[in-house]
């Protein structure tokens, strides 16, 4: 009789594990994924997955914030990659609730049935939180065996599971490349206290097992393994550019709403009665961490970006109960889910309101099922309907196929890859991530190598209201030396790579001055295009800002001899790269004006300049900065107009097209 009370005693905990483990799935699994589409993410989600499927080796030959297995965060669909994604998020899947069940064996059901209600409830950037906060549940479970500074040395069975939920930090960082930040600190902490437990032979296998699965995962995904470091050492341009290329202002009562969240959680898991200090230590480091990079990932983009910092604090509050099982945590939890509620209605989402949150639960389960049925059914439904997609992305585009190679500039990767041409990526995928010298360069080296395309389909945009010449600001050059323009249509530049690269531009100098922040200076009246680096530094303060929040902006104002004035927002990176201040170049149709004679620019030159900061906080930047101007001097290059079978009124017209 004691035997079946305790067995009937256990159904509704398995019933709730079940409907947990199956929310993790229907959430974390893309059954049902996403296809290509037009726009900026929609085009890096695209070229990320071609990326993979063409094995072109990621951090040598291919720098973004994101890794191989970008799929599993993004939900993007590609034939050649869906193997991937489905493996990679099945594996995250179990292994998150292994985790779950871990932790929860002990825990009111209650919480564990929030926990599905909220992952359910298919919020926007839950998939964002969830995937970071892997790292926590990893922390609760090293802190639950290592609980006791006298605590004998774990079981062959419990290092054995220990071993297995640390794994995944070894494939998160190959999803998103900034997760390694996270990854890195975790497993350092989990290694320092299991070392303090005295148990050597754990920690380093702690710390060997992620670097195995994700050597591992980075084979199976088709890249070199000598890439592999690469891929790591070109994370660091991409991390510390970010705050400062990336920043948007946003609402100040928000930052004090979450951090005020935030302190609560962290004081609940550092004052835990009854625990040793180095446990608490080590539980209150791991929740540091992890709402610090939330935080960095929720208000240095300051828009609905905030929304993600929110949801990292209900995840953080909840896996907290499940480790403490108090009712501190239980505050900590009321708390975050307020602080998530006021940021929710800061940008008008709703998305917590009771009816589309019905329509989410519903939609997030349905979706699972109709994915179930779409893999299941004859034939490959998936790969028609991705067909279908690219299909009415080139029908909308209508890109021709050119002969050779081809890039596509600044962020509509999907529109060339659905056009069928030979896609030929520079380094940094999309122009606006080339935020830093090392990395513009990057994209500059490729456009004078080997592997330069042999066509660039060309548009002049940036983001943010940033000065339009900074994005790609190296590469104008041999993009304006080595390639000829060959016509306009729609939105796009066409560029042939021209047949004597060796006749490329040289930059002579012109000057090299130092300059006050706030003050103008003018620049000389020149008819070749004016080439400026600006060598512009943060203060101490500065960048201890921009390290943990971010740093007031620069702007730049200029004003042209045909009485022009505009301001746009500066990135101190891309400005020490370097990139065209004269003439001023606003559109596409103005950069085709280049290729022709300066007559045709000379009300675009720019005759005065001045660097401000945003909001009047010049103590974050140094005042006195050094600009060097060099001329572009263009010399003839590749095929003319009859080789190339175009015919010289159509060459001619890319340098005097309408203004």
């Amino acid at each position: 009789m004691k035997f079946f009370l305790r067995k009937l005693y256990l159904v509704p905990r398995v019933i709730v594990f079940g409907v947990l483990v199956a929310t993790l799935f229907a959430v974390l699994v893309p059954l049902k994924p996403r296809m290509p589409a037009t726009g900026l993410d929609s085009s890096w989600e695209y070229g990320m997955n071609q990326a993979v499927a063409n094995r072109i080796p990621f951090g040598k030959a291919f720098v973004f914030t994101f890794g191989p297995y970008a799929s599993i965060q993004s939900n993007m669909y590609h034939p050649a990659t869906d193997h991937l994604m489905i493996l990679g998020s099945l594996y995250l899947a179990l292994c998150y609730a292994a985790g779950l069940v871990f932790l929860g064996k002990t825990a009111r059901l209650r919480w564990l049935l929030i926990f599905a209600a909220f992952l359910a409830g298919g919020f926007m950037p839950v998939l964002d939180a969830l995937l970071q906060s892997y790292a926590l549940i990893v922390a609760g479970a090293v802190y639950r065996v290592t609980l006791d500074d006298d605590q004998a040395i774990p079981s062959r069975s419990t290092r054995l599971a220990l071993l297995i939920l640390v794994s995944p930090l070894g494939l998160l960082p190959l999803v998103k490349g900034t997760l390694l930040a996270l990854c890195g600190a975790v497993v350092a902490l989990c290694c320092a206290i299991v070392w303090k437990r005295h148990d050597k032979q754990l920690a380093y296998c702690c710390a060997l097992v992620p670097l195995a699965v994700a050597l591992l995962a980075w084979s199976l995904a088709g890249q070199p393994l000598l890439a592999f470091g690469y891929y790591v050492l070109r994370l660091r341009p991409v991390i510390s550019g970010y705050s400062e290329a990336m920043a948007l202002p946003g609402n100040s009562i928000e930052v004090v709403v979450y951090l005020f969240a935030a302190a609560v959680i962290l004081y609940v898991a550092g004052t835990t009665p009854r625990i040793s200090r180095s446990s608490r230590l080590f539980l209150s480091s791991s929740f540091l961490v992890f709402l610090f990079i939330m935080f960095k990932d929720g208000f240095v983009r300051h828009d609905a970006h905030s929304y993600v910092a929110g949801t990292g604090l209900v995840m953080a509050a909840l896996i907290l109960i499940l480790i403490l099982q108090n009712s501190a945590s239980t505050a900590a939890l009321l708390v975050a889910l307020t602080a998530l509620l006021y940021l929710d209605q800061g940008y008008g989402a709703s998305s917590t309101s009771t009816r589309i949150y019905y329509d989410r639960v519903r939609a997030t389960y349905s979706g699972a099922i109709e994915g179930l049925r779409l893999r299941s059914a004859r034939g490959n439904e998936l790969e028609r309907v991705f067909e279908e997609q690219r299909r009415a992305i080139a029908a909308q585009y209508r890109i021709p196929l050119l002969k050779g190679t081809t890039d596509i500039y600044p962020t509509d990767q999907a529109a060339l890859l659905a056009s069928d041409n030979n896609w030929s990526p520079r380094p940094v995928l999309q122009s606006y991530m080339a935020y830093t010298p090392e990395l513009a360069r990057l994209d500059e080296r490729h456009l004078v190598g080997a592997s330069a395309p042999d066509n660039v389909v060309f548009r002049v945009y940036s983001l943010d209201g940033r000065f339009p010449a900074l994005d790609d600001g190296p590469s104008w050059v041999p993009l304006l030396s080595r390639y000829s323009c060959t016509g306009i249509a729609g939105d796009f530049l066409y560029l042939t790579k021209a047949s004597l690269p060796s006749l490329g531009s040289v930059l002579l100098p012109v000057s090299e001055e130092t300059h006050s922040i706030d003050q103008d200076f003018d620049l000389p009246l020149s008819t070749q295009p004016l080439f400026a680096q600006i060598d512009i530094h943060p203060t101490f303060l500065g960048r201890i800002a921009s390290s943990l929040y971010k740093a007031p902006a620069l702007t730049i104002h200029v004003r042209t001899a045909g009485g022009l004035s505009k301001t746009y927002t500066l990135i101190s990176g891309m400005a020490k790269a370097g990139f065209v201040i004269s003439p001023f170049v606003e559109s596409t149709r103005e950069f085709a004006l280049l290729f022709g004679d300066s007559d045709n620019w000379k009300d675009r030159q720019v005759i005065s300049v001045r660097i401000d900061t945003a909001g009047g906080k010049p103590r974050m930047w140094r005042r006195k900065y050094t600009v060097r101007l060099s001329g572009i001097q263009l010399r003839p290059v590749g095929p003319s107009a009859d080789e190339q079978n175009l015919g010289p009124s159509q060459t001619a017209a890319c340098g005097t097209l309408e203004k």
